[in-house]
């Protein structure tokens, strides 16, 4: 969940696939800002779900893994 009210309208609803590390790459794009090369290579900026609907957004399949040592991939369809 996410509030931004200046850039989120309110009850808006996104069904892409999004990942906790992506908030890092996301807050560099609403700030302006790039990320070294070497920085965060697993991070994808959310801003255009935010601001462009009818553009794509393209994610990486999100690698989940457990303490248990169990993996799961998510990949949007």
């Amino acid at each position: 969940m996410m509030r931004f009210p200046s850039l989120i309208p309110t009850g808006f609803r996104c069904d892409q696939t999004v990942c906790l590390t992506d908030v890092f790459a996301t807050f560099a794009d609403l700030m302006g800002r790039s990320i070294p090369e070497e920085a965060a290579e697993d991070s994808f900026s959310m801003k255009a779900l935010f601001t462009d609907s009818s553009k794509m957004y393209e994610r990486p399949p999100v690698i989940h893994h457990s303490a248990a040592g169990i993996f799961a991939i998510c990949q949007q369809q």
